[in-house]
């Protein structure tokens, strides 16, 4: 073989060599570009997750304080009607008792 035509398969085999090497470069880049798409998707689907269980406990802690407080409502209801209704009981025995200490008072005076 001459040496021209070494340095022309040379040539050829590196022409050939950059081809492979530049369409493996970019295969290469392809698939980072697509793996990174992916990994994107992935994350916002986690994303997503985490904020419908976030807002599903929220909503259920919420539901369980509104309860709470509503139970305290009624105890507290229940206990201001027992007050009123001793409060009740206890107003005529009062009435009485300052009409007693009055009158008494009034009798001290005029002795």
């Amino acid at each position: 073989m001459k040496r021209q035509d070494v340095l022309t398969e040379v040539k050829k085999a590196e022409a050939e060599a950059r081809r492979l090497k530049d369409a493996a470069v970019k295969e290469g880049e392809s698939i980072l570009k697509e793996a990174r798409r992916a990994a994107l998707k992935i994350l916002d689907e986690a994303k997503a997750e985490g904020h419908r269980a976030y807002k599903t406990k929220m909503d259920a802690e919420t539901a369980k304080i509104e309860e709470a407080k509503e139970r305290i409502r009624r105890e507290g209801r229940a206990r201001a009607e027992e007050l009123k209704a001793k409060g009740a009981a206890n107003m005529a025995k009062a009435v009485d008792t300052v009409v007693e200490n009055f009158e008494a008072g009034r009798r001290n005076a005029k002795a």
